[in-house]
């Protein structure tokens, strides 16, 4: 990947340089040449950073931390090309710029808003101390992830006795039973640190002591606390990147990272976003008040528990709600099989947009259970594709997202090139043969 990478990058420097060199740019020999170049080196660089988050591995880790650093070094090269900004400035200032659409034109001045944002009209000194500080922020923000994703992966708890986990369903017992025969254990159940797993305890465990265990390790994960205290400390990792984004905001001549975030974005200061969220706190706040009494109460007044700690609200949460509604998470399953669940979403799409989502069964993936889609409009033409990954697995970063695998665009000879995403959840996957059940709140 190196070798193909170095050779990728060099071809598209020499191009940069020639586009760059243009006395009279246009839109078609400008800004359509470069965006080919930046999809090119897109597309081949998406599939190793989407499987770094999907599966990583020790040689995959290795792959991508190289990529990225060259990566890293030829985006902030090319975004401070003196010469190529100035080409894009004489594209935003030819007469029949204005005949442009106005998503060209927005896309234009973005580009030139986003030369600025890397330090092209800095001096020389400057520039350079901006890539150097760029390039050094890639090193840490990788680690941090990597440290989130190991101190995950490695803690867990195997139980052989079933007394040991009362109060979790037959569901969630039936999935920490398939986790522990996939790590090799023919007896017993894995609580592992996937979403998953730990939701399950913190909801249904009647054993406050395992709620505890489980709550303290996940949420001290990659930290100077808990059971693996700086085996994976993010502590410094953060001050490292929050160190590195001030210097890159000063150089630009922010005052703070925010301001310089901002630049980018619909807020006009970074006093206006904690107005806002001020605002949003002031109005939530009374109410979660009211619920978090309620809970305390029937905790106190139902079970004899007169304080409860952060791995008690689940918990009580939990039985309050049966307790009120004779109803539960677990007792909603049933009606959440999956085949139901995406049926039921691309049922609503189809309603609303009139788009036609089909599976594809024939495609390359990277774990079995990946899906790939296909989506038509209602007059039957192809307008984009996507891949599915539902579940929670080992070696996958948490979370939920969606990332592109091909971007959409028109190409020279006007033909559309078709997108294609990535998008990722984490939710409990199927037992044995049997369909996942989801909960509502999946």
């Amino acid at each position: 990947m190196g070798t193909a990478i170095d050779q990728m990058l060099s071809e598209k420097r020499m191009k940069t340089a020639t586009l760059a060199r243009q006395d009279e740019p246009t839109w078609e020999t400008l800004w359509q040449p470069m965006q080919a170049l930046d999809d090119h080196l897109s597309n081949a660089w998406s599939v190793i950073s989407h499987l770094n988050g999907v599966k990583n591995t020790d040689e995959l880790r290795k792959v991508y931390k190289n990529g990225l650093e060259k990566l890293t070094e030829y985006s902030t090269e090319v975004s401070q090309n003196a010469a190529l900004c100035e080409a894009y400035k004489k594209l935003a200032a030819r007469d029949d710029f204005k005949d442009l659409s106005e998503a060209q034109r927005k896309s234009v001045e973005n580009t030139l808003r986003d030369f600025h944002l890397s330090g092209v009209a800095l001096p020389d000194e400057q520039k350079a101390r901006y890539k150097a500080v760029k390039s050094e922020l890639s090193t840490p923000t990788t680690k941090f992830s990597n440290n989130v994703l190991d101190a995950t992966n490695e803690w867990n708890l195997h139980r052989t006795d079933r007394d040991d986990l009362a109060g979790l369903s037959k569901s969630s017992m039936g999935m920490l039973k398939q986790a522990a025969e996939r790590e090799g254990e023919r007896k017993g159940w894995w609580v592992s640190l996937e979403f998953p797993s730990y939701i399950a305890v913190m909801t249904y465990a009647d054993s406050g002591e395992l709620r505890q265990r489980v709550y303290e390790a996940f949420v001290t994960r990659a930290s100077d606390r808990g059971p693996d205290e700086g085996r994976w400390d993010n502590s410094p990792v953060m001050e490292d990147i929050l160190s590195i984004r001030h210097e890159l905001a000063e150089l630009l001549g922010y005052q703070n990272y925010a301001e310089r975030s901002l630049a980018t974005k619909m807020a006009e200061d970074p006093q206006q976003v904690i107005d806002f969220l001020r605002d949003l706190a002031s109005r939530s706040l009374g109410l979660a008040r009211e619920e978090l009494e309620e809970v305390h109460a029937f905790a106190r007044e139902q079970h004899g528990k007169e304080s409860l700690d952060a791995w008690d609200l689940g918990y009580y949460a939990e039985k309050l709600r049966q307790e009120k509604y004779a109803i539960s998470q677990e007792d909603l399953k049933p009606y959440f099989p999956e085949d139901h669940v995406i049926g039921g979403l691309f049922e609503v799409v189809k309603r609303l947009y009139g788009l036609d989502i089909r599976q594809v069964e024939k495609f390359d993936g990277w774990h079995d259970d990946v899906r790939f889609y296909e989506i038509y409009d209602n007059s039957a033409t192809l307008r984009g594709r996507f891949y599915f990954d539902l579940y929670a697995r080992p070696h996958k970063r948490g979370g939920a997202w969606m990332d592109e695998c091909i971007s959409r665009r028109k190409l020279a000879d006007g033909e559309i090139q078709l997108p294609a995403a990535y998008m990722v959840c984490n939710f409990a996957p199927p037992v044995g043969k049997d369909q996942a059940l989801f909960t509502h709140d999946e």
